[in-house]
Parts: C-alpha cells; sequence; structure tokens
C-alpha cells in the first residue's frame, strides 16, 4: 500500500490533532510543526510533544484509540501509527528530541482496522 503526502494545513490532520490525549508542538505563529520521518520502506511524519518524556503502555493504547477515532472522522485520507520515542538529550547536551510519535498516511480507500 503506497504512502501519501499531506499538506500541513489539510483538514485531516486538523482532524488527527484535536483527538489526540496530550498537545503536540506548534510553532510560535501557531502553524503546526508536522515533521517528515523516513523508514526503510517509506515516508511518513512525526508529531512531537512536551506533555511528557516517556511513552507509557497506557498514553500509546489512547494514541492508538485517537488515531483511530480521527479515521472514522477524515474524508481524504487515514493515518497508520508506526512507532514512539522516548525524550532524549545528546550526550554532549547539544541536542534535545521530545517525545514523538510517527505515522504514515493513506487514501482513505481501505479499512480502518488494517491501519492500527
Amino acid at each position: 500500500m503506497k504512502y501519501e503526502s499531506i499538506d500541513i494545513e489539510h483538514p485531516d490532520i486538523e482532524l488527527l490533532v484535536q483527538d489526540l490525549p496530550f498537545k503536540v508542538r506548534h510553532f510560535t505563529d501557531g502553524r503546526l510543526i508536522l515533521s517528515e520521518a523516513v523508514s526503510p520502506n517509506s515516508n511518513g511524519y512525526y508529531l512531537r510533544t512536551a506533555d511528557f518524556k516517556a511513552w507509557s503502555n497506557v498514553m500509546i493504547s489512547k494514541l492508538k484509540a485517537s488515531i483511530k477515532e480521527a479515521n472514522e472522522k477524515t474524508d481524504e485520507f487515514m493515518f497508520e501509527f508506526w512507532s514512539t520515542s522516548d525524550y532524549e538529550v545528546e550526550f554532549n547536551k547539544d541536542r534535545v528530541w521530545e517525545a514523538s510519535f510517527s505515522f504514515g498516511v493513506k487514501l482513505k480507500d481501505i479499512e480502518v482496522e488494517d491501519l492500527i
């Protein structure tokens, strides 16, 4: 199945973000920070949060449920959960990575259950 590109201002992304059980990072002007995530087989995206530093099993379950709920509301695209990453600091404290989750985007011609 082919993964798609999605515009940061697409209404389906807005639906995904509003259903999340935590806040995601935005630029100071209010635009969502949507970063590209590259895996060996496809391209996707990731969203960052500063609400916590480590993903618990409960929070991952809530995240997956939120993605499923968003997929039921979207018009054009569906989101596929890929993975989570905890907060990290580079060994010399030169760089920080906030907790994030990655996901793929597909056209909405497939079943929701296939994505979660």
